[in-house]
């Protein structure tokens, strides 16, 4: 194993803009460390939703450079993640909790000879033998209503059994996409993201209109209420409380918790005033794994009562592993995270984003150890998606540590043509 970490920036094509409250965002933007080979880690801050940006994270990791390199030669980075006065510098930078404590829970899985999922079920002293398999749910986008239903379909034809849809901001446009779907679509599980767009008062409209309706009839001609097929809807309330959650939850439909989760504390208030049915958690903007272990902790100390996920299984409150459209290599250590969960509680994860992505960062098993040529031709550093890649499930390689790893050269795209970019010690 290598003893330096080097840092490579890489910038990855959108096929389609991202937008968000403040604009819209071409391509990705993020940070990979790694050693060379076995040990690498993703610090990709996402703009207009996570705390912290790209370029504090970079400055952050140039300040803290020499004193890094040490930490990690030592295995000591999670005593540089808890320093004074590092740690109060940390606490407003989650990428870079996250993306420097993968780098300390690679290590001690490696030392281990176990898979990072594996090292972790193992840590918690969990007995049996769990699956290696993550489920996602299909991720629809943003686009018009025909363009909407026609993805449905290649989804669910591959298999996916839920899907994830953003809703418009008005609550009769809302209304009639959520009437529409789940007409055309009463098998599939909709998880639907409002984007906290609605007042309280409106979004109780919302939802009465949904509990009152019913579906079309079935072969069989049985109509079922059109909430059955909601799995949840997520974020529906702007400037909400745990009050006007609460209030919500009262009509029946599920909902789900992401930009008001984003700490131990705050999921434990949501938790002691019942004001979620779903924990939606993004890791990469949330921070340290040891954060993420305690956040687990408080869900399955909590009195939740049981439910059924999409699968028909019961389980306490369901967390969804939700992908804040990293590269390969973030998206590979959010899935070890979701197979770790999945321990406890299975569910379908946010994952299956590859396809929103142009290009992407190459992954290899590590059965050669070539580096990429530094050659004039892009693809030998960049894989090029045409966006038909995405599985409902994901298999975890049995390797030990993180299992596949990035070519030793990163890439960064501009204007269409990918270049390779050299790489720096931190």
């Amino acid at each position: 194993m290598n003893n330096e970490l080097y840092t490579y920036r890489y910038k990855l094509p959108f096929r389609k803009p991202l937008r968000h409250a403040d604009g819209a965002i071409q391509q990705r933007e993020g940070l990979i460390l790694g050693d060379g080979k076995t040990i690498w880690t993703e610090i990709a801050p996402l703009p207009g939703f996570s705390l912290d940006t790209l370029e504090q994270a970079t400055v952050f990791l140039h300040r803290f450079m020499d004193e890094l390199q040490t930490h990690f030669q030592n295995r000591t980075i999670n005593e540089f993640l808890e320093k004074t006065p590092v740690c109060g510098e940390l606490s407003t930078l989650p990428s870079v909790r996250f993306g420097l404590s993968m780098i300390a829970e690679q290590q001690k899985a490696l030392e281990a000879g176990l898979p990072l999922y594996s090292w972790w079920q193992q840590e918690q002293q969990k007995a049996g033998t769990f699956r290696a398999v993550v489920r996602c749910n299909a991720v629809i986008g943003i686009t018009g209503l025909q363009e909407t239903l026609n993805r449905i379909k290649k989804y669910q034809n591959a298999g996916f059994t839920s899907a994830k849809l953003k809703l418009p901001d008005s609550v009769p446009d809302a209304l009639s996409l959520i009437t529409t779907v789940c007409n055309e679509f009463p098998k599939i599980k909709f998880r639907f993201d409002a984007n906290a767009s609605f007042s309280l008062p409106d979004a109780e409209v919302l939802f009465k209109s949904l509990v009152s309706q019913t579906t079309i009839p079935d072969h069989n001609g049985s109509h079922l209420p059109l909430s059955s097929c909601i799995s949840y809807i997520e974020e529906p309330l702007k400037d909400a409380t745990v009050s006007d959650l609460k209030k919500l939850g009262k009509y029946g439909i599920p909902l789900a918790s992401d930009e008001y989760a984003r700490s131990p504390e705050s999921v434990n208030k949501l938790l002691s005033h019942h004001a979620t049915n779903t924990l939606i958690l993004k890791p990469t903007l949330f921070g340290a794994f040891s954060e993420i272990k305690r956040t687990l902790a408080i869900i399955n100390d909590s009195p939740t009562p049981n439910r059924t996920n999409e699968n028909n299984n019961q389980t306490g409150l369901p967390v969804i592993v939700s992908s804040g459209l990293e590269s390969a290599v973030g998206n590979l250590l959010l899935t070890h995270i979701a197979a770790y969960i999945d321990s406890w509680r299975e569910a379908d994860h946010g994952l299956a984003t590859r396809s929103l992505f142009a290009s992407d960062i190459t992954l290899h098993d590590g059965s050669d150890d070539k580096t990429v040529p530094h050659s004039s031709d892009p693809a030998a550093s960049l894989q090029r998606n045409d966006g038909t890649d995405d599985t409902p499930s994901v298999s975890l390689p049995g390797a030990p540590g993180l299992g596949r790893y990035p070519f030793r050269e990163s890439v960064t795209v501009s204007g269409g043509h990918c270049k390779i970019i050299s790489r720096e010690k931190p």
